[in-house]
């Protein structure tokens, strides 16, 4: 049987689905399994195996907008997100989406073209993202995965330091 992947499944929804399918199988087959009247079959080809992910990815805006999106998705909540750095402050980026359609104008990859409901669009390598869910770290020891403290007014200091400056035009 197969596990469905949606376009938007983070990495912990696509975890959790795989595990409750595997326990509802383990469920329906374990007294077969027991009396052995369920014949093994051999795996098709060599085996695979991903290895341990980073606690935390570094968004490389070069990449196109899905792909970025994609590793957002994976490491987004209850996970240590992906990182980027606005002003050298380490942001934490847990949800994105794509923007679709001619509205931008490509301006360099991790630019900020837009605020759209005091959200970031921003330029990647191939088309654009906006950040839909992000916080800025408050200390280095974030870049690690751990202690990662949340200013209590953090929202309004990410729209105002995100705000295009004065007289720049979109």
């Amino acid at each position: 049987e197969r596990v469905p992947i949606f376009e938007e499944d983070t990495g912990y929804v696509l975890h959790r689905r795989a595990m409750t399918h595997g326990f509802k199988m383990l469920r329906n087959n374990f007294f077969n399994l027991c009396e052995q009247k369920i014949q093994p079959t051999k795996q098709q080809g060599p085996g695979t195996y991903y290895g341990k992910l980073d606690s935390q990815h570094i968004i490389d805006w070069r990449s196109d907008a899905s792909n970025i999106n994609r590793l957002i998705r994976v490491y987004s909540s209850p996970y240590n997100g992906s990182i980027t750095f606005f002003r050298n402050r380490p942001v934490i980026i847990h949800e994105a989406k794509i923007i679709e359609g001619e509205k931008y104008i490509a301006q360099g990859s991790g630019k900020i073209v837009d605020l759209v409901d005091n959200k970031p669009v921003i330029s990647c390598g191939d088309g654009f993202l906006l950040i839909t869910k992000f916080h800025f770290a408050e200390n280095s020891a974030t870049m690690k995965g751990r202690n990662l403290l949340i200013n209590k007014n953090i929202k309004k200091e990410v729209v105002e330091s995100l705000k295009p400056p004065m007289g720049s035009e979109k």
